[in-house]
């Protein structure tokens, strides 16, 4: 059957939602959301900066070539080895699409003490998309805060979304 849908050419089967597979910039990978060079917090797509857990934000940078993202699978590096993710149309607590732009929440492998032991390291993506091909960009990232959860952390913004 997955013969037959390839042989269909630009028309997709209603099962798989249509769509052509894209790969992410690869001047995008091999970074921590640390070290990415655009942080940004945004309560509509993550939110944070949250103790120990960092956002990562994609985008299609031509929507209107483009459309939207159908599902993206994201691999990272961490010392525990190779992590896969998954991002699909059903938002979930710590991932969802939001039309042109995709976020998911990781652990940021940060010790007690705020230094990083275990980051995640973007390594590869892919995703699948509405409109035609193209590459998509790793966006922003909203690194994790260090340390442990306790009242009147200093260092902590004021207002999280202010990036």
């Amino acid at each position: 059957m997955l013969a037959a849908a390839i042989g269909l050419g630009s028309a997709a089967p209603a099962w798989a939602g249509g769509g052509t597979t894209i790969n992410i910039n690869p001047a995008d990978t091999g970074t921590t959301a640390a070290a990415f060079g655009t942080h940004g917090c945004d309560p509509n797509l993550g939110g944070g900066p949250f103790q120990a857990e960092d956002v990562w934000i994609f985008v299609l940078p031509a929507a209107m070539q483009q459309g939207t993202f159908t599902s993206l699978t994201i691999e990272f590096a961490t010392e525990g080895g190779p992590v896969t993710e998954t991002i699909t149309t059903t938002p979930a607590a710590d991932r969802a699409i939001v039309g042109n732009r995709a976020w998911i929440r990781t652990p940021a492998g940060l010790s007690p003490s705020g230094a990083l032991v275990n980051p995640f390291a973007l390594t590869n993506a892919t995703a699948v998309i509405t409109g035609s091909d193209g590459t998509f960009d790793l966006a922003q990232t909203c690194p994790a805060t260090g340390g442990t959860p306790s009242p009147g952390v200093s260092g902590q913004p004021s207002d999280p979304g202010s990036d």
